[in-house]
């Protein structure tokens, strides 16, 4: 008891001072979660009025123009502020995200009215408790101090590090996803289906959660001994119904609310995304793409994941968990948004992550004494990955994306989304014009992969000059009408 005590208090201590010396970020749908975290605060409903607005405002100065806009039109009787509002059949005013993350942020948010600690620390207060809770669920998993501190550690060495200071629950839902599969894993199921239930409340996938962490749990216990039948009615108890119910609460509670509110089951999923864009390529791009993909966050988990799995259990705890990942991440290619800002890896990566870096923790730290060269082999790896995350934002190229694109740029052929708003380095891909062409060059000015669309054809003056012919160049589709031009470019009269 007195350990635990100790590991507690450590733990604790480290996250407010992270949480303290972590300035806050107004990223990652900010104006919804700020404004609707104010509200909760201050009369513990979730519609959003002027006071809300003007309190946001006063916490995050910087959105100062985004928070005019939507107060110039909050008591218009008809109509919506801004992208990110809709006024529900009552009359009222809610963010489209739902507002558990909201309602958690509230409470430090009225304990520092008291304080003279600045109201927006409360976000990166809620955000780094969620590591607080990630720790003692991994001490819970591993009955030790020192292997649940490295597996808390490997998670904020994750690529997603950046995120920790964002206005946004991307943090928090990754932490709460790993922590519900460390308790569910360790006979704590109700916890883990409280947890679950707050994460998919933000992010719907999540709800996978539902079917994986059962059958990872499954495949820890499985004896081949005991027939298949008799397991299964092993591992189903009360308990573990209850958590799983309670999860499946928290995943439907955003629909019922949107049902409610606006008449249709995700106001997000009719306005904000299509269908139509889940492919192979935005797989590909979500896994391996070099500016934001999950490897990019992720490289020195997985390269430990493959490099430690052995005996059948594991491989099969690691093909679980890439499933898992697959499940959660199929949902996100629908975003119209592609080049969201993304804190290095994107967003959606981020958490879809998590499945891996459980299987890694769950085979690796226990013996990472017998193991120690691959487990620091790991943290080095992912520190390289975290300190290279914050070298660049979404509207740049990373390192690994300008070296492959000036050695090899027939290898990387972006979503145009991507290439277009990192290459001019604006938000702006809707308004690219189809007779426009935009080039990426490197630092010492040699053109290497131009974008163009099929119905402009006078590519050649952009890249070569008045008067002169393009040659000795190959061509990659990138979709809708967009084609990539790659060099090395010749040019000729």
């Amino acid at each position: 008891m007195l350990d635990f005590v100790k590991y507690f208090a450590i733990c604790l201590l480290l996250c407010v001072a992270a949480a303290f010396v972590t300035a806050p970020v107004a990223s990652g749908d900010w104006p919804e979660y700020t404004t609707t975290a104010f509200a909760i605060a201050s009369h513990a409903t979730p519609d959003i009025r002027l006071s809300d607005v003007r309190a946001a405002e006063a916490a995050f100065p910087d959105g100062k123009v985004y928070y005019e806009q939507i107060a110039a039109k909050i008591d218009a009787p008809q109509g919506v502020p801004e992208l990110g509002f809709h006024r529900a059949r009552n009359g009222q005013l809610f963010a489209w995200h739902f507002f558990s993350y909201p309602a958690l942020v509230a409470a430090p948010l009225v304990a520092l009215e008291v304080s003279r600690v600045p109201p927006s620390k409360a976000f990166v207060l809620a955000n780094w408790a969620f590591v607080l809770v990630l720790a003692l669920s991994l001490r819970r998993l591993f009955k030790s101090a020192s292997q649940a501190g490295l597996g808390t550690l490997l998670f904020v060495l994750t690529g997603g590090i950046g995120y920790c200071a964002w206005t946004s629950p991307e943090w928090a839902c990754a932490a709460a996803l790993l922590s519900a599969l460390a308790l569910y894993l360790s006979d704590a199921p109700i916890l883990a289906g409280l947890l679950t239930a707050f994460a998919a409340s933000q992010n719907p996938s999540m709800a996978a959660f539902i079917g994986f962490a059962p059958l990872l749990r499954f495949i820890v216990r499985w004896q081949r001994t005991v027939p298949l039948f008799e397991q299964v009615k092993r591992d189903i108890d009360w308990r573990h119904a209850v958590g799983l119910a309670v999860a499946a609460g928290g995943a439907v509670a955003p629909y019922l609310f949107n049902w409610w509110a606006w008449g249709v089951p995700s106001l997000i999923a009719s306005r904000s995304t299509s269908m139509e864009l889940i492919g192979a390529d935005r797989l590909l791009s979500f896994l391996f793409d070099p500016n934001q993909g999950l490897i990019i966050g992720f490289p020195a988990i997985v390269i430990g994941l493959l490099a430690i799995v052995r005996a059948r259990r594991d491989v099969l705890l690691a093909v679980a968990a890439f499933l898992f990942t697959l499940v959660l991440a199929l949902p996100t290619l629908t975003t119209q948004n592609w080049n969201s800002a993304a804190a290095g890896v994107m967003r959606y990566a981020f958490w879809s992550g998590m499945p891996l870096l459980f299987v890694l923790l769950f085979v690796l730290v226990p013996r990472w004494r017998a193991s120690w060269a691959l487990a620091a082999l790991v943290v080095i790896g992912q520190v390289v990955a975290t300190y290279t995350a914050t070298t660049y934002n979404y509207l740049q190229m990373s390192p690994l994306a300008k070296l492959v694109l000036a050695k090899a740029p027939q290898a990387y052929n972006p979503d145009p989304e991507i290439f277009v708003e990192r290459t001019l380095h604006r938000d702006l891909m809707k308004h690219i014009a189809a007779d426009e062409v935009v080039v990426f060059s490197t630092e010492d000015g040699i053109s290497r992969k131009a974008l163009v669309h099929e119905k402009h054809v006078a590519s050649d003056a952009p890249l070569c000059g008045p008067g002169q012919h393009l040659n000795g160049y190959t061509v990659s589709d990138a979709g809708g009408g967009w084609r990539y031009l790659n060099g090395p470019f010749q040019c000729s009269h």
